[in-house]
């Protein structure tokens, strides 16, 4: 399997911004972020504001 074009991994990126975001507390420290677009699904942890893990697929 080819590597990603940077034009693919660009355009992921971009619906990635785009993508609805829920915001909930989590069960430790920070917030869980959950994203969804038509395009993406995905999940998130931020504390203090820091993004510290993301993690999204195309649907």
């Amino acid at each position: 399997m080819a590597a990603p074009s940077p034009t693919r991994a660009a355009a992921a990126m971009y619906e990635q911004a785009r993508a609805d975001l829920d915001a909930f507390q989590a069960v430790g420290f920070g917030e869980d972020l959950r994203l969804r677009s038509p395009r993406i699904a995905g999940a998130a942890l931020a504390v203090d504001q820091q993004l510290v893990h993301l993690l999204a697929y195309a649907c």
